[in-house]
């Protein structure tokens, strides 16, 4: 549940409006299966190696395993600025959130009842509301594990129920305003029928579709990320560390993420037209706030007075609950790269052993201080041009996490070569389970994913190609800002990989020397079940009321 408390943040409520701008409602809704499938399927093949390996950091540990340190590494940092610059990002959200407010000429356009729309907070400074939800978040991340656990596992509950209410509400209003598919057909469409390029010049035909399509599948991205957090938790985690804990919760997570945004994004579709002005935003990399959210317009065309203000108070609480996440994720990548010490320089040392510290309740403060520290970065958010600022620093770190994800799915396939390969004598099963036949799931290979090795190279196909032609709409008209945010991600990882290689080998040339070493191992407990909890199975002697206690447990395992 923390992974999903993660991934909901301001992706979907805020930048869903400007999907369906780009694409057209048909192809926004589509939209998030293809693009979630990619991270599903990344997401299956780091579950099934963390599975069998919970090391803290796995994230980089793997592929220092099964490629190259100098890799492992440069992922290790990747993924944690990724993680730090999301912090000031969903902050700089929630800022933007507390500036609600219609202009009277858009209230009168869309048919809302009343002349005002706007809450009283929209004249306070953007900053004091950072620093209060910086206090906010390090506060969170400064108390027990288990604590924080309760918390954010209430809070993700709480946004699956509200996602799922969203979902009713505009089956709802449609039904009640009897739009009913009025906007997927004409004058309207399935797809967007023109794409308008950041110089306002509007390119029609199938070459505008086109463009406007991938503009949107890039941005969906955005809103995917954090799917591995579930493999982040699996050493701290104590369900996770159980058999099949990982399979299973890398399996609902996606199940989750992938039916709630299609559908929420489908019927919200159903209400909103895709060419509706406060749903335009030319700009390349930009974030928008509540005024611009499809789900707020939805409620404002049906003449709604409460839901519209009740949407925007829980986008705040979503936004701050997934920066609070992506402190306590980045804050344990880093405290996973300290207990390295060929990740850091020699100079560097003691305060890598300060990094190290844990406080009597287990909590990696000098981490979690130092990665709060980049949230910070929130305060770009008080500028001129706020949401120019962080949308770039958003659109690197959406970046900097598919490099990171093209990584992990190279390292699955050699992972699953590679290991095939080792002498069977030669593997401790003390540390690795003697768990590398994938023939089926046994208690020693505790997670096998389907549709495996087709299955990663569709994800490395799919990160490939979304990393090279993200930045596209930056070439022409040429924007150095946006390009360099496009693609400065790719050379900071490779600049990282060539220090590092020379730094433990002394060598540049990327050759890679994978090791059977994994640092801090952590046990998982086995079980001698023949089914798994995510299989439905009745014995031959159940009768009706076991049949029915089965089932209501299975249920509950996909739903908790």
């Amino acid at each position: 549940m923390i992974a999903f408390s993660c991934v909901i943040g301001i992706g979907l409520f805020l930048q869903n409006g400007r999907i369906i701008n780009l694409a057209g409602p048909g192809m926004a809704w589509l939209a998030y299966p293809l693009m979630g499938s990619i991270v599903w399927s990344v997401q299956a093949a780091l579950g099934e190696m963390t599975a069998l390996f919970p090391v803290p950091g796995a994230l980089f540990e793997l592929p220092c395993r099964f490629l190259d340190q100098s890799i492992g590494y440069a992922v290790g940092w990747m993924s944690w600025f990724a993680w730090v610059v999301i912090i000031a990002a969903e902050l700089q959200g929630v800022a933007g959130l507390f500036q609600f407010g219609f202009s009277p000429a858009d209230l009168q356009r869309l048919g809302y009842p009343k002349p005002s729309l706007k809450w009283s907070t929209s004249e306070v400074n953007p900053a004091v509301w950072i620093s209060i939800f910086l206090l906010l978040t390090l506060a969170v991340n400064l108390v027990r594990v288990r604590w924080f656990g309760e918390i954010e596992y209430w809070i993700g509950f709480m946004k699956m129920v509200f996602i799922v209410g969203l979902i009713l509400f505009n089956i709802g209003i449609n039904i009640e305003t009897g739009t009913h598919f009025r906007f997927y057909n004409d004058p309207w469409g399935f797809v967007s029928r023109a794409w308008t390029t950041p110089s306002g010049a509007v390119e029609t035909g199938g070459w505008g579709r086109l463009a406007g399509v991938w503009s949107a599948m890039t941005l969906t991205i955005f809103s995917m990320i954090g799917f591995e957090a579930v493999t982040v938790t699996a050493a701290e985690n104590r369900e996770l560390r159980t058999f099949e804990g990982v399979k299973i919760s890398s399996r609902k997570i996606a199940m989750r993420i992938i039916l709630l945004y299609s559908l929420a994004t489908f019927t919200v579709g159903l209400n909103v037209p895709y060419d509706e002005p406060l749903l335009v935003n030319r700009e390349i990399s930009a974030l928008d706030n509540g005024t611009h959210s499809a789900f707020v317009l939805a409620a404002i065309r049906a003449g709604k007075t409460f839901w519209p203000r009740f949407f925007n108070g829980f986008f705040i609480l979503s936004a701050t609950s997934s920066g609070i996440n992506s402190l306590y994720l980045s804050s344990r990548i880093l405290h996973a790269l300290a207990l390295s010490e060929q990740a850091w320089p020699r100079f560097l040392r003691k305060f890598q052993g300060r990094l190290q510290e844990t406080g009597s309740q287990g909590v990696p403060r000098n981490a979690v201080l130092l990665s709060w520290l980049f949230g910070f970065l929130g305060y770009l958010a008080a500028g001129k041009t706020p949401s120019h600022q962080l949308g770039r620093l958003a659109l690197n770190s959406t970046v900097s996490m598919l490099v990171v994800y093209a990584v992990i799915c190279v390292t699955f396939l050699r992972f699953k070569g590679f290991a095939s390969r080792i002498p069977r004598a030669s593997i401790d099963p003390g540390q690795d389970l003697g768990a590398y036949s994938r023939r089926k799931t046994t208690i020693t290979y505790p997670y096998r994913s389907n549709g495996q090795p087709l299955r990663t190279c569709y994800a490395l196909f799919g990160c490939t190609v979304l990393i090279l032609f993200n930045g596209w709409r930056s070439v022409s008209p040429f924007s150095g800002a946006d390009f360099v945010a496009s693609y400065i991600s790719v050379f900071v990882f490779v600049a990282l990989c060539v220090l590092y290689r020379w730094h433990l080998h002394r060598q540049i040339l990327p050759r890679l020397q994978p090791t059977l070493y994994l640092r801090h191992p952590v046990m998982v407990d086995v079980t001698d079940e023949k089914y798994g909890r995510d299989k439905l199975v009745f014995g031959k002697e159940d009768n009706l009321s076991a049949r029915i206690v089965k089932t209501g447990e299975w249920i509950w395992v996909w739903l908790k």
